[in-house]
């Protein structure tokens, strides 16, 4: 079956020895263990890549990156030239077609069972010296990884393979076993047969010892690699259980369902608050169990400051529906003034129309009387000044008092500054009056004291005033 393995490291010129580029590509052409040997951008030959990295190496700054290195496992369904075809699309999807680089299958021997390619890439376009495939950046082992799986699948479907790989976890596939170590069909089988492997010590491709004898061979006796591996990867779960509690955001998680369920969307937007914020503690790579209480702290300043936003966008929008309404009641009472005064306008001239027309019966009576003649002309149309004038007052008057019943809402607004204008005027007598009263209580309790006498002047009769000067004004 298609087995997914990408493992991506860097070699850097402060990093490492001098020439470890070099060499690495040395190792990885090697006769023995290369079948094909694919590149772009810089040799293929062993010597000749192995030259052209030690003069990169030689011209990048003291702190460079001299290259990166990306081991893959190939997928046994594919022939080996389907193999070469899936590095060769891999290769030139990272470096986009300018990064240089060198890739070596090794699917002969014995490694025939376990097809893989070592790719090495130097990332910087030779025409512009700048870096193309971002593989310093952070982020760029797992965009490796999702490009790896997207392209071997594709490769296998147009093969016509039904194999897929799949870059994540065990768990996330829902695969219900533990991830093993790689032990290799010879230890296996020397297990099966109860025998313990010889082995001596060597050297990984990190340059790191593995004491291979004290792992086959323990003093509290005989114990296989397979076991070995056992029990590293239990320390590697509870590694794993341990690195994962420090991303845990179950707890949040948990408050937000649970403020759900109360109902109340006050509790709900809190807690979404608190695990937005765990989030950003998450992303910035700070374990929540050092930074609980900051976590905690952060959320209840935000919310706070929510708070306080909202109130103060409450209290501009009472203060604005406060100002519309007092311009609203601005705007009404100019109106109503507008129109108590309109109507006080034409009550004023309702009344000295009529007192102009007063009589007006009377007079035409005495006019058609001393002047029939013109009267009677008047009547068919030849105007007579006296009998027009009166036909006029009367007329106006009419008019007047006509548009005085017809204006409502200026009566309305009248009657109604009247009201206001004569309780105005009670209250003020009533204020003075009252202001009357006090005083004169207070100057009854002067009068009854013990020890004082205050004679006061004799106030004046009614209807007799007091005199001022000659004329005398009556107060």
């Amino acid at each position: 079956m298609a087995i997914y393995s990408l493992n991506h490291r860097s070699i850097g010129k402060s990093t490492h020895a001098p020439g470890t580029a070099g060499a690495h590509v040395d190792y990885i052409t090697r006769d023995s263990a290369a079948r094909i040997v694919l590149s772009q951008h810089m040799p293929s030959h062993r010597h000749e890549a192995h030259a052209w990295l030690d003069q990169a190496e030689a011209s990048d700054r003291k702190n460079g990156r001299v290259c990166d290195k990306v081991m893959l496992a190939l997928p046994r369904e594919l022939s080996p030239e389907e193999r070469a075809e899936l590095v060769r699309d891999f290769a030139r999807q990272v470096g986009q077609g300018k990064a240089p680089w060198l890739a070596a299958i090794h699917d002969k021997g014995a490694d025939a069972q376990n097809p893989h390619a070592h790719l090495v890439i130097r990332d910087k376009d030779p025409e512009t010296g700048k870096r193309v495939a971002g593989l310093s950046e952070k982020g760029s082992t797992e965009r490796l990884r999702e490009l790896w799986e997207a392209i071997a699948n594709a490769h296998l479907q147009r093969a016509g393979h039904t194999a897929r790989i799949d870059r994540r976890t065990l768990a996330a596939q829902g695969i219900d076993r533990k991830a093993q170590i790689h032990v290799g069909p010879r230890a296996n089988a020397m297990a099966e047969q109860g025998k313990t492997p010889v082995s001596k010590i060597r050297k990984d491709h990190q340059g790191r010892v593995i004491r291979y004898p004290e792992i086959d061979y323990s003093v509290r006796g005989m114990k296989t690699r397979g076991q070995h591996n056992a029990k590293i990867i239990n320390l590697n779960e509870q590694k794993a259980k341990d690195e994962a509690r420090k991303w845990d955001l179950s707890s949040w998680e948990e408050a937000v369902e649970s403020a759900r369920k109360e109902g109340f969307a006050s509790l709900v937007e809190r807690a979404e608050i608190g695990l937005q914020v765990a989030k950003e503690f998450v992303e910035a790579r700070k374990p929540l169990p050092h930074y609980h209480s900051e976590v905690n702290a952060v959320a209840e300043k935000r919310w706070k400051a929510i708070g306080d936003d909202r109130r103060a966008a409450e209290q501009a929008r009472q203060e604005k529906v406060a100002k519309e309404a007092e311009a609203r009641r601005r705007e009404q009472a100019a109106e109503k003034t507008a129109l108590a005064n309109r109507y006080e306008a034409r009550l004023r001239l309702a009344e000295a129309t009529a007192k102009a027309a007063k009589g007006a019966e009377g007079q035409k009576s005495q006019i058609e009387q001393a002047h029939p003649w013109r009267s009677r002309l008047h009547k068919v149309g030849l105007s007579f000044g006296p009998l027009a004038d009166v036909e006029s007052r009367v007329s106006a008057a009419q008019k007047a008092k006509e548009e005085l019943f017809a204006d409502a809402a200026g009566c309305e607004a009248f009657e109604e500054r009247k009201a206001a204008l004569e309780a105005q005027k009670r209250a003020q007598k009533a204020a003075v009056e009252k202001a009357q009263a006090l005083e004169k209580g207070q100057g009854h309790q002067v009068k009854s004291g013990p020890e004082k006498s205050i004679t006061s002047a004799k106030a004046p009769q009614k209807g007799k005033g007091v005199s001022r000067g000659d004329g005398g004004i009556g107060l």
